[in-house]
């Protein structure tokens, strides 16, 4: 017996085909003049509803929102162009199809009704062939249009998951977990990044190393966790003191941070350095195990440069090199170079 092989229902190889809407609104003061025409749709499979104003079509269309309205074009108490305008501005049938249907003698009648938003003119006396087929043929277009808008919708929402899970990978690769600043591997990216452009507008780069002064005691006194809270609030302090987000502030490790300042010179930096220790002592951190303080401090090494003739790590091993003379004398103060002069 020859092996069977697996089938797969007609859903999974081909998108679903069209199906009839189900419901299709005639407004016409005379229905009698449609009778035929609604007949022949239900034979098809619509469900059809009559109104006979326009009173009586905006209950049928609040009730159940029509999938397309033949609109008689004499209503008499209310012109039907002015009805159909409506119908346009109305959330609910703002994108239902509307088709008119006239006398073929009322001259200009089926561009007035392509003006105020219909789909078709169809004319008496009606072809009933030609009459279904148009009918037919605008809710398979309207009904692909829907199709196409949620897809479009769906196809919206999985961009913005997509730039959502984006942003959150970017965050895991580029921010450090505990303080929220950048992380060491950003840091060095911008660095580049600045410095090359640095070298492009040949302006000035600036870099500050920052030290929190006698951490291990802190931790040693305090506990680990409170001093995960004194590295939180000192990076809070540090993004809030400088230029958002031309300036970067990153965890450089442990309770050293950086800082890196385009566009700053020398004595640009030792003013945000300032300004850092100023507000560093305004959080009043006790510290009770400092060799230097009473008080959680910072030590700073600030270097500048024009980006000329040196490279980046020319730049950090300056900054690192001022960090630690500003320990050696002593702990919380700022020590500062400037590493090369702008060409004449």
């Amino acid at each position: 017996m020859p092996e069977t092989q697996p089938t797969s229902s007609p859903s999974e190889e081909h998108p679903l085909p069209y199906q009839r809407p189900g419901v299709i609104l005639a407004v016409d003061r005379f229905p009698s003049k449609i009778t035929q025409l609604l007949q022949a749709l239900e034979v098809l499979g619509y469900k059809t509803r009559v109104a006979r104003n326009c009173a009586q079509a905006l209950i049928h269309t609040a009730q159940v929102p029509p999938d397309l309205i033949l609109l008689d074009a004499d209503l008499g108490e209310l012109s039907s162009y002015d009805f159909c305008f409506q119908l346009k501005a109305h959330p609910l049938t703002q994108e239902t199809p509307v088709i008119f249907i006239g006398d073929a003698a009322q001259e200009f009648a089926s561009v007035e009704s392509f003006a105020v938003g219909a789909v078709d003119y169809i004319h008496r006396p009606l072809n009933m062939l030609e009459a279904l087929m148009r009918i037919e043929q605008h809710l398979r277009a309207h009904h692909n249009e829907r199709l196409l808008q949620e897809q479009l919708a769906d196809y919206a929402a999985t961009v913005r998951q997509f730039q959502e899970e984006k942003q959150s990978l970017l965050l895991l690769i580029n921010v450090d977990a505990l303080t929220q600043t950048a992380n060491r591997r950003y840091f060095d990216e911008y660095l580049l990044r600045e410095w090359r452009k640095s070298q492009f507008f040949q302006g000035p780069i600036s870099l500050i190393m920052c030290d929190v002064d006698c951490f291990k005691s802190y931790n040693d006194t305090y506990g680990h966790t409170q001093g995960d809270l004194c590295l939180q609030r000192i990076s809070a302090v540090l993004m809030e003191s400088v230029r958002k987000p031309l300036d970067v502030v990153a965890r450089y490790g442990g309770e050293e941070f950086a800082i890196v300042l385009p566009n700053t010179n020398l004595d640009g930096a030792l003013h945000f350095a300032e300004r850092i220790q100023t507000n560093i002592r305004t959080l009043s951190i006790r510290h009770g195990a400092s060799s230097c303080s009473a008080y959680v401090t910072l030590s700073m090494g600030v270097a500048s440069a024009f980006a000329e003739g040196e490279t980046p790590d020319q730049l950090l091993e300056t900054a690192d090199r001022c960090l630690y003379q500003a320990k050696r004398e002593g702990r919380n103060r700022i020590c500062s170079l400037l590493l090369s002069h702008p060409s004449p």
